[in-house]
């Protein structure tokens, strides 16, 4: 499984219950990873509980202030480079059980095919279109290139399309670190802009589009690699989190899918 050559970066911020499903989904689904890190820039009251979670699970722990871009660049810098891969995880994800074991077959066929910088996960999303969406499909703007009509594709405006609910495998020019895997080869000296701050909007696609100008790849799968966030409000869990002081151990009972 290529997991065991994989480092799985997780970055993470106030949000306790989720990081417990989502690792919970991991071992429950005997997934063994060569190493784990938690990228950790919650707030004071959270800092515990993450500790206790990295204890728990014998995962690497390290903090740092609040930005998504900050958070990864320190997990590239603390991972092995004795590994193949580096893996980006958010916290909050459900995925299928199937979803590794389809991605392992994909990595070991395409091993050898090194431009193939990085592999991504389909990621269902039940939405429905916003007006600016709809403008954006426009035929004409995608005539001009200003907008794209395919996934995953970015434009000569500089506009990215979304990457979701695949039908077919795809080769994309970007690819979201919602759920990915890069070859460390291809970005151990590359590292997200930390200019964009707390947040990091579209740091994602700053990061990955500069492989695609250099003439790397990035291929999609849709069968059986689905994904999606929790539906839960993170309001919602925070408040009741607060309210309770939830234990570890009984997060671990909760079922959130």
């Amino acid at each position: 499984m290529f997991t065991l050559k994989t480092s799985l970066i997780i970055p993470t911020k106030n949000r306790v219950s989720y990081l417990v499903n989502t690792l919970n989904q991991i071992f429950d689904n005997k997934i063994n990873f060569a190493e784990i890190l938690i990228i950790d820039s919650s707030d004071r009251t959270y800092k515990n509980d993450i500790k206790q979670i990295a204890n728990k699970y014998k995962i690497k722990l390290f903090e740092t202030e609040p930005s998504t871009s900050k958070q990864r660049n320190l997990g590239i810098e603390k991972s092995s480079k004795e590994n193949e891969y580096i893996m980006f995880l958010d916290d909050d994800i459900i995925f299928s059980g199937e979803m590794f074991y389809q991605m392992n077959k994909t990595i070991i066929k395409n091993y050898k095919d090194r431009q193939i910088a990085a592999y991504g996960f389909n990621q269902i999303q039940d939405t429905k279109p916003s007006l600016i969406e709809k403008i954006k499909s426009n035929s004409i703007l995608n005539f001009l290139e200003f907008y794209p009509n395919k996934p995953g594709k970015v434009a000569m405006s500089g506009w990215q399309s979304k990457i979701l609910n695949l039908k077919k495998d795809v080769f994309v020019d970007w690819i979201y670190t919602t759920a990915c895997i890069y070859r460390l080869e291809s970005i151990k000296n590359h590292r997200f802009d930390e200019s964009f701050g707390i947040y990091s909007y579209l740091e994602d696609l700053d990061f990955s589009y500069y492989f695609y100008k250099t003439k790397k790849k990035f291929l999609y799968l849709h069968k059986q690699n689905i994904f999606t966030h929790f539906q839960l409000k993170e309001v919602v869990l925070n408040l009741e989190y607060m309210k309770s002081k939830i234990d570890i151990k009984l997060l671990k009972n909760i079922n959130f899918h």
